[in-house]
């Protein structure tokens, strides 16, 4: 059977315009049709600006730790155990030119000294709730994310916010609370724009949000988190990478929205980000097309073909996810860190661990603590990592010697080399 044409019938700089087919090509060709304005230029050749974050692609050989199985697992029946599929979110996102005024925001603004350019397109989208907002503007390499961003009376207010410039070196991660999602992590990094689909390639780490996480861990490169889990330990944290495996092929029979998703977490990986009642990908919204000034039927709902953002992607393999240690995000990269020296001393079956904390030549990421019974070769991994230089190791049997070791992983030791740089190894028996 001869694939569907689904044709884009915006135009785009350059006058192009798109197709897109159902066994997920795409083809440009060009058009007489009339330039657009500015406005909808910038938005129109506006890419994902994280090119030391969210969108550089992953090594080939990104570490899996233990936990992989399990997380993958808790990702699956937590989004199924209720009849559920994994679905998409939606949320609004403008792309404004230079000169773009400024307007006065009040309320909890974070980071953004009360005003950012946002253009009057928004106020229709602009309704508070529970609602992220994301605003780029390319020229000044700049992003403003607000949550519960509102228009009323002429006046603008915001529920939280967050600003971050210098995007293309940054590690895109607000701190401090600033931003949207709990975590930290930007939403303009992570979610899934009109563009992408135009383009036929999501070239970036794509968001989950996931209905139930840790309640009191996060992993870099989260910042922090809204977990609700009861239980705490085995379950998903925000901040979590997975991936599809590099060596694995595309499965057949996905639509062309799911296989660009699948081609985009095998390249990028997908991060857990943000707490929701469900389980979504974030996009940007159907409504953005026309609001930043372009025409025609948006990529989004082109693509979709007629099926509901709940189930156009649930085809995914989720299954065959596997959770891989984080790389370091931002640029300059770090350089390699100084081995820890690792010094240990016993407790009732258990053991106390501490080592100097790594902070020279670069910051330590996080540490991975490992164990094994003195004479035997296989390493076990403890979870959840610390991320400070001390760490107990507990339910081990009484009077039995064990080495331990600890691991430290930062931008040279996982992103480039694929390593992680150890400790001495230190025996000890628990009392």
């Amino acid at each position: 059977m001869a694939d569907q044409t689904y044709i884009v019938t915006a135009t785009l700089p350059g006058n192009r315009k798109y197709v897109v087919t159902s066994g997920g090509s795409v083809v440009t060709y060009t058009t007489n049709g009339q330039a657009p304005g500015y406005s909808s230029q910038t938005y129109a050749n506006h890419t994902n600006p994280f090119t030391h974050a969210w969108a550089m692609p992953l090594p080939s050989n990104t570490l899996i730790p233990s936990t992989s199985n399990q997380m993958v697992s808790n990702i699956v029946n937590g989004i199924t155990a209720s009849g559920y599929q994994l679905g998409i979110n939606t949320q609004p996102l403008f792309v404004v030119p230079a000169g773009q005024p400024d307007v006065t925001i009040t309320g909890n603004i974070g980071n953004t000294g009360g005003s950012a350019p946002i253009p009057a397109a928004a106020q229709s989208v602009a309704t508070g709730g529970d609602q992220p907002f994301i605003l780029f503007q390319p020229s000044s390499d700049s992003l403003w994310e607000f949550w519960g961003l509102d228009y009323s009376s002429g006046a603008w207010s915001t529920q939280n916010a967050g600003y971050m410039s210098g995007l293309s070196n940054s590690k895109g991660v607000f701190d401090n609370g600033n931003g949207v999602s709990a975590s930290g992590i930007s939403y303009g990094g992570i979610m899934v724009t009109q563009n992408d689909i135009a383009s036929g390639a999501i070239n970036h780490t794509v968001g989950i949000y996931l209905s139930s996480s840790e309640s009191t861990q996060f992993w870099p490169p989260a910042t922090n988190h809204d977990g609700g889990a009861t239980n705490v330990i085995g379950q998903v944290a925000e901040g979590m990478w997975f991936r599809f495996p590099p060596s694995m092929s595309m499965p057949s029979g996905l639509n062309p929205l799911s296989q660009m998703l699948f081609t985009a977490i095998q390249n990028y990986g997908c991060v857990i980000h943000d707490r929701a009642y469900g389980s979504y990908i974030p996009f940007e919204s159907h409504g953005s097309w026309a609001l930043n000034g372009m025409t025609g039927t948006d990529p989004f709902t082109q693509i979709e073909n007629g099926q509901p953002d709940y189930s156009v992607i649930g085809s995914l393999p989720l299954a065959s996810l596997v959770q891989i240690i984080p790389p370091i995000l931002g640029n300059p990269p770090q350089a390699a860190p100084t081995a820890p020296v690792l010094s240990v001393t016993s407790g009732s079956n258990s053991l106390n661990l501490s080592w100097q904390a790594i902070t020279s030549p670069t910051v330590a990421l996080f540490y991975l603590v490992q164990y094994r019974v003195s004479g035997t070769t296989n390493w076990t991994p403890t979870y959840p990592y610390p991320t400070t230089n001390a760490a107990i190791i507990t339910g081990l049997n009484s009077s039995a010697s064990y080495d331990v070791q600890v691991l430290v992983a930062n931008a040279d030791s996982v992103a480039s080399s694929g390593t992680l740089v150890a400790s001495n190894i230190a025996t000890a028996s628990t009392t």
